[in-house]
Order: structure tokens, then C-alpha cells, then sequence
């Protein structure tokens, strides 16, 4: 009898191939049997579904992979934030993932994107107290402009430094009133707090919004 197999190469998104294969024997070709007479559909449908879940089962595996890196790497980008402003210790870490996992819970965005924004909000601060305020402000003002959260973290640090840009002054025409030491101490931020605060929370209750928080819920 001649032994054949039937290979089920299985391709991913990165291109390597992950290949299993079914035994199956079967008399020679001069026996006037086919493949067809030895396999009934039932077998067939069995193994193309054992394809799929395999497929499935990889998709799946390698997505996982690649979220837990980047909750790892979202978490040592702070870590090490904290650490160059001289202000790490486990429990102001904790602070941080505690304000990304709250943000998470009652908005569209994840909480490796409100670390990420932590990151770059330490960096401008001088106070942790000061970037947590940051962050959340950060986070209601992408909800409300439409810009990523991380430019937006940019765009108010900037008005630490006195720098207004025309989006913020259209939208809070107040700032322009705030002297150089009232936008150092953080006067533009606090004000766009007060007008902004709960915007990503209140535009979470769309479709779409809700689509995204569950598949933010669901990778954790």
C-alpha cells in the first residue's frame, strides 16, 4: 500500500507557517481507487474544521503574545519615567495603573494608551500628583478634539511652558487671560479640566464606543 499524506499548511499574518498533517493510507493508484472513494465527506469537513481551529487557535495565541508585550512595555516606559524624575516607588506605580484601569473601565481607551500618555505626562510635570491631573485632562481632551491622546498630552504640557496653540484658545477662549506664572502653575490645565472633564466617559455611549471598550475589557 502506498503511504501518502494529506498536508494542511496553515500561513499567519508574519508569513511563517505552522504545518500539520494527516496520515491517511491508501491502496496504489493501479488499484482504481481514488482519494475520493477513501475519504467521505464527513472526514473531509472533520479535517478542514481541524484547519480552521488550528488557524483559529494561532490567531489567537500570537494576539495574546503581542498585548501582554505591549501592557509590558506600556508599564516599563512609566516605570522608567518615574525613575528619571527621581519619583518611582511601587506605590506611585500603582497610582498610575490604577488611573489607566479606571480610565479603561468607563471609556473607549485601553489602558496601555492612558500609560503611554502618563509617560509623556511625567516627563512634563513636576509633581506625580501633577501628571495624573495631566493625564486625565489629556484623555477628555482627545475624546472631545478628536486628536490622539499622546499629542494631546503635547499640546497641554506646551502651555507649561506658555505656549497656546489656536485649538486651545477656540476652545477655551479663557486662557488667553492667564499671565506666563498662571499657565506655569498649570492655570490652562485646570481649566480645561473643569470645562472638559468626563468627555471620554459621556462619548463612550455610541456603538462604536462600546464595541472598542469591550474589546479593551476583553484583552485583559
Amino acid at each position: 500500500m502506498a503511504d501518502d499524506r494529506i498536508l494542511i499548511s496553515v500561513e499567519l499574518d508574519d508569513g511563517s507557517v505552522r504545518q500539520g498533517f494527516a496520515r491517511i493510507e491508501r491502496t496504489a493508484e493501479t488499484s482504481g481507487k481514488t482519494l475520493g472513494g477513501l475519504l467521505s465527506g464527513p472526514a473531509i469537513a472533520g479535517i478542514l474544521a481541524a484547519g480552521a481551529a488550528l488557524v483559529g487557535s494561532f490567531a489567537f495565541l500570537k494576539g495574546a503574545i503581542a498585548e501582554a508585550a505591549a501592557a509590558d512595555q506600556a508599564l516599563n516606559k512609566l516605570n522608567t519615567a518615574l525613575r528619571l524624575a527621581g519619583t518611582f516607588t511601587e506605590d506611585a506605580s500603582q497610582s498610575f495603573q490604577k488611573l489607566a484601569s479606571d480610565i479603561q473601565d468607563t471609556t473607549a481607551f485601553s489602558d496601555e494608551q492612558v500609560l503611554a500618555v502618563s509617560s509623556l505626562a511625567r516627563t512634563y510635570s513636576r509633581t506625580n500628583e501633577a501628571a495624573l491631573e495631566l493625564t486625565k485632562t489629556s484623555i477628555d481632551f482627545a475624546s472631545a478634539t478628536g486628536v490622539d491622546a499622546e499629542s494631546a498630552v503635547r499640546q497641554l504640557a506646551a502651555t507649561l511652558n506658555g505656549d497656546l496653540t489656536r485649538g486651545l484658545t477656540r476652545l477655551a477662549p479663557e486662557l488667553k487671560a492667564l499671565t506666563r506664572e498662571q499657565l506655569a502653575a498649570g492655570g490652562a490645565i485646570d481649566i480645561l479640566n473643569a470645562k472638559l472633564g468626563g468627555t471620554a466617559a459621556q462619548n463612550v455611549n455610541t456603538y462604536e464606543g462600546r464595541v472598542i471598550q469591550l474589546k479593551n475589557q476583553f484583552s485583559d
